[in-house]
């Protein structure tokens, strides 16, 4: 990092006045970066063992981020731009053609409301498409929004679980084009985690004690948005095959692998939210039944297969149903890191600072 854009830092002794309160006085280069002066108003919140200062109208401070269309070769790296500048927390968004832009990317550009949650369109002319964006404090609590994700995940797990187990191509292809809400509530959650970083009056809305937490939501949004990904793609292995899954005992053991994984997956989300320790050492040990399962599968399909085809889209199917499970340990591995972490001990107040 060049020594320009090296964080300052500075140390400060807290002073006492008239009253039994503190003053504490703030660094110029930080009022100075700020724009503050006296009598701005600055909110402090507190986060684990530190204090964290932001200037009170930092969420009326718009962060602005501007596409040159020009510079795209593909329409796709346009939508995967706006997505990104969404998830880290732009407030304006503006899509820039030093053309007009054509009847077709004006359309594509108002598709992507679809894909990211409280967007909108604030201005629209030939050369241009601006989106705008909420930016202060929500109400939204970060477990309740993890809690919805879960929720349409299980959802989405049980039907492709129930497609592979009853040979149901229709329930499968109903599956296989899902992805994109899960997508969409995991965007929001990581734009979430990003203005909570941001402000610290975000943070608190939001529930959040210590900023360490933020690490631990965007990991698991990352594994619940990827356990999902196997549990589509179970489905689409069977699409491609397009036919019947053979006999009934391969289905079964399938079905049965499936539900395994999803019971690991609850209980992995369960020890999360409840920071229930036995319910992560629960996943673990179904883990070994999950890959045992797995394997007694691939044995028996490579030991009795004749249709080429169909041995492998089992193989596949058994696959995806365990990296299910295997998601569900990195959750509880998750779950486990947010509940046992060392506590530093509160030291005792002193005569001048106890009330």
């Amino acid at each position: 990092m060049p020594e320009d854009e090296r964080p300052e830092k500075a140390v400060r002794n807290l002073q006492g006045i008239k009253g039994g309160s503190f003053t504490l006085t703030l660094p110029r280069w930080w009022l100075t970066k700020q724009g503050l002066k006296k009598h701005s108003p600055v909110v402090m919140v507190e986060d684990g063992s530190a204090l964290k200062l932001a200037p009170k109208d930092v969420h009326g401070r718009k962060r602005k981020a501007e596409i040159d269309v020009n510079s795209l070769e593909n329409p796709k790296h346009l939508r995967y731009a706006i997505w990104t500048y969404y998830m880290q927390g732009a407030d304006e968004i503006v899509v820039r053609s030093r053309g007009i832009l054509s009847a077709t990317a004006k359309k594509q550009l108002r598709e992507v409301r679809l894909d990211l949650v409280g967007i909108e369109i604030a201005h629209e002319d030939g050369h241009s498409v601006v989106f705008s964006l909420p930016s202060g404090p929500t109400g939204q609590k970060l477990d309740a929004m993890v809690a919805r994700m879960e929720d349409l995940i299980l959802s989405i797990l049980r039907d492709a679980i129930r497609s592979v187990g009853e040979d149901n191509l229709e329930l499968a292809s109903a599956v296989a084009g899902r992805e994109a809400e899960v997508l969409r509530i995991y965007r929001s959650i990581i734009r979430h985690v990003v203005l909570c970083n941001r402000d610290p009056e975000v943070a608190h809305a939001s529930g959040l004690a210590d900023s360490r937490d933020l690490i631990i939501y965007a990991l698991l949004a990352r594994d619940l948005s990827r356990s999902v990904y196997h549990g589509i793609y179970a489905t689409k292995h069977f699409l491609g095959h397009g036919k019947s899954l053979g006999k009934g005992e391969y289905r079964k053991s399938l079905r049965r692998l499936g539900e395994i994984s999803m019971t690991m997956h609850r209980l992995a989300f369960e020890a999360f939210l409840e920071k229930d320790f036995q319910k992560s050492l629960e996943v673990t040990r179904l883990m070994g039944q999950a890959r045992r399962l797995e394997e007694a599968i691939s044995r028996k399909v490579l030991r009795d297969a004749v249709d080429v085809g169909l041995a492998v889209t089992l193989l596949l199917t058994a696959r995806e149903l365990r990296r299910i499970a295997g998601y569900g340990v990195a959750i509880a591995d998750i779950a486990t890191n947010r509940m046992l972490t060392p506590q530093t001990p509160r030291p005792r107040a002193s005569a001048d600072v106890s009330p």
